[in-house]
């Protein structure tokens, strides 16, 4: 019981939560996206590049799958609970 009341408290399973962070993202990507069209010229900005997208990318992963696996953990114990 206690470890189902600890993933209730999830944040991230809220959605205007998840709304929140996804709007954070996409306004951090679209500033980016700017700054990296203004200074392209520079070769460390391109090479930076490999380190932001990748980064970027893990961001919106966590945004949408953390709250899928969360709620299979949520339905595992609420099984568990129902068998006890």
């Amino acid at each position: 019981m206690k470890e189902l009341e600890e993933t209730n408290q999830y944040q991230i399973l809220d959605h205007q939560y998840r709304k929140k962070r996804l709007t954070r993202w996409a306004i951090r990507t679209f500033l980016a996206a700017i700054i990296y069209v203004i200074f392209w010229q520079n070769p460390w900005i391109r090479w930076s590049l490999w380190i932001y997208a990748p980064m970027n990318l893990l961001g919106l992963i966590i945004i949408f799958v953390v709250p899928f696996f969360l709620k299979k953990k949520q339905e595992k114990i609420k099984k568990k609970w129902d068998e006890l």
